[in-house]
């Protein structure tokens, strides 16, 4: 069934013996009622499963016309006036705030599939790191959820929607099929492993148990209990124990789980078998250990990469005394231990994930209400109306305010109302020109920042954090530079600058680097800090040799790789990016989104001292210009 609210099962059913009746076929009601309580459960498609159903009732019809009952059934005229659902394909990174997620609707659910398909093979392109996913199937979606390297926080979804964008229900042939062809794509393709591949469905949908002896050893998705297997010692890995002996006879055996801790069932054989056979697959592509592989992303996910956000802990204990919820019963129920919640408490910061816990169970209408950005990121003036345009462009959620003393004064009140009003207009570089040319006549400024906030842009019912774009008017006697502090003075400018110098900038320059370029130095920069090698000219120099090993004029592009990631360096160490960029978990370092490093790769090296560097204004143009989302 696929009707945007489910029919009860009695009018679906009188629907049926109305459709038959029509065509001169009789069916009595209860044999109705059964029938369509069969094709609720069924995991074949809806209209084969009606067919087989009236087939055992000796009623033959043809499958345009099961289509038809279909429809009736769930309160639609026919089979083409039935609205078909529409698929939507949204990918985005939990782990990293970003401006605005990559959502795109398509109206079948291969091309759908295969959109998503297209996006992880490109996000996956010259990985050295085997992927590991795990698929979660809901009524509506699929969420296809990465973990650890190459792509920590990495989620992609696939909903099915109704044409008024209410959920829909997907049909379970064609979850089926999705998760396949993903599935493909990441063990296949990328040598990796995607855990809930295996065809179970959604009705025993829950965790797989492992027993040995009768007792369990394991439960969980298909990888733990392959990993399991592979760990104990007196499983003849060889021998694939689990299928080669009758399954009452077998000393290990895998068990369905019901959710939460539901009916447990013997697993078939062919889904055993499968899961082998994956197995199998995944050596022939790697020489490490399953078990390995998968503690190691494991273990790569509990790391993180970010440092925790702020949370308001002053509401935190409103929010908890309202919803008349003790403390223990808080800390239980989001998986915090006492010693996490009192450094929560004290510091003012948690993790994301537990966060979001937070606010679910205190049924806040967004966690913005424990919420607060701990970076305190600074404001940039505002030079022109065409840069107010770039702004207003390239941020979907965008807040436009007053400022400090500024607020309440009526010019900066009307001016931000002006801006407002042309935001929704999409007005033109001139007249955004215009209001803030009275606006700095009045003694006013205007500064722009980018705060985090939760906002709901997913096709799925779910917050996510993203950079909110941020522009303000203050007093110019309150603010009267808005530029970055300068965090570090660089006194030792270097040897004097040459002809020879100028000559170099000029071939810098004229290397055609890409925002590939520079991802795939700054991973292998981080995969040699990983490795234990300490940080500075000649890690870097070593990881740029590697990288670029093998590409016409390597040495050459090597070399301006580091250049212009040295003069990125220098914006940051400065404060002049404060506003794009992450704290990481690793102290001193700070991560850097996609759109500064395509800046770091077009912008034009100046001389900046005695050494190659970048203009902060035209820099910073460029990286607005080029938001892109993660």
């Amino acid at each position: 069934m696929s009707s945007r609210i489910a029919m009860p099962l009695e009018a679906q059913a009188s629907a049926l013996v109305s459709f038959l009746a029509q065509a001169r076929h009789s069916l009595p009601l209860e044999t109705a009622l059964e029938i369509c309580g069969s094709m609720r459960a069924a995991k074949e498609p809806p209209a084969r499963s009606l067919k087989s159903g009236l087939a055992r009732q000796n009623i033959e019809v043809k499958h345009t016309s099961c289509l038809k009952a279909l429809a009736m059934m769930d309160g639609f005229e026919g089979h083409v006036s039935r609205p078909k659902p529409t698929w939507v394909v949204a990918q985005y990174t939990f782990d990293a705030p970003a401006v605005s997620p990559k959502v795109k609707s398509h109206r079948k659910s291969a091309d759908a599939t295969a959109d998503l398909c297209t996006r992880l093979t490109e996000d996956l392109a010259g990985t050295k790191e085997s992927p590991y996913a795990r698929v979660v199937r809901n009524a509506d979606y699929l969420e296809f959820i990465f973990i650890g390297e190459p792509q920590p926080g990495a989620r992609y979804i696939l909903a099915c929607k109704n044409l008024d964008g209410s959920a829909a229900e997907a049909q379970e042939d064609q979850v089926l099929s999705a998760v396949e062809r993903v599935r493909r794509v990441v063990e296949g393709q990328f040598r990796g492993w995607l855990d809930g591949a295996v065809k179970i469905s959604r009705q025993k949908a829950g965790s797989l148990r492992l027993l040995k002896d009768g007792e369990p050893v394991a439960e969980g998705p298909e990888s733990e209990i392959l990993a399991a297997c592979e760990r104990d010692e007196e499983f003849e890995l060889e021998a694939e124990s689990l299928l080669r002996l009758p399954a009452s006879t077998r000393r290990y055996q895998i068990c369905h789980v019901g959710a939460n801790g539901g009916e447990i069932t013997p697993a078939e054989d062919t889904l055993v078998e499968r899961m082998w056979r994956r197995l199998e697959a995944f050596y022939r592509f790697n020489e490490e250990d399953f078990s390995w592989f998968l503690s190691r992303r494991q273990k790569e996910e509990d790391e993180g990469r970010f440092q925790n956000d702020g949370i308001d802990t002053g509401r935190l204990v409103v929010a908890l005394g309202n919803a008349n919820i003790p403390v223990k019963e808080a800390v239980s129920k989001v998986g915090m231990s006492d010693e996490q919640w009192s450094a929560m408490m004290q510091t003012e910061e948690i993790p994301r994930q537990t966060l979001l816990k937070l606010s679910e169970l205190l049924r806040l209408s967004s966690a913005n209400e424990l919420y607060f950005d701990s970076r305190n990121p600074v404001w940039i003036p505002v030079t022109g109306g065409e840069e107010i345009a770039l702004w207003m462009q390239n941020f979907d959620h965008l807040h436009i305010s007053v400022s400090g003393i500024a607020e309440g004064a009526p010019l900066a009140q009307r001016s931000r109302d002006q801006l407002r009003r042309l935001h929704h207009r999409k007005a033109d570089p001139a007249t955004l020109q215009a209001v803030l040319s009275e606006a700095e006549a009045a003694g006013l400024r205007l500064c722009a920042t980018i705060g985090k906030q939760f906002v709901s842009d997913l096709p799925v019912a779910r917050e996510r954090l993203a950079m909110v774009g941020q522009l303000s008017f203050w007093d110019r006697k309150e603010i009267e530079s808005m530029g970055p502090p300068q965090k570090t003075v660089d006194e030792d400018e270097g040897q004097p600058w040459t002809s020879m110098d100028d000559e170099y900038l000029e071939r810098f320059n004229s290397v055609d680097m890409t925002v590939g370029d520079l991802i795939a130095l700054q991973e292998e920069v981080a995969r040699a800090r990983r490795d234990g090698q300490e940080p500075g000219w000649e890690t870097s120099t070593f990881a740029s040799i590697r990288v670029f090993r093998g590409k016409p004029d390597s040495a050459h592009r090597s070399h301006t790789a580091m250049t212009r990631m040295t003069a990125l360096s220098h914006l940051i160490e400065t404060g002049a990016l404060g506003v794009w960029l992450e704290n990481s978990n690793e102290p001193g370092v700070e991560l850097v989104p996609k759109n500064v490093l395509h800046a770091a790769a077009r912008c034009r090296l100046i001389r900046i001292g005695n050494k190659p560097g970048f203009d902060v204004k035209t820099f910073r143009k460029l990286a607005l210009e080029l938001v892109v989302p993660e």
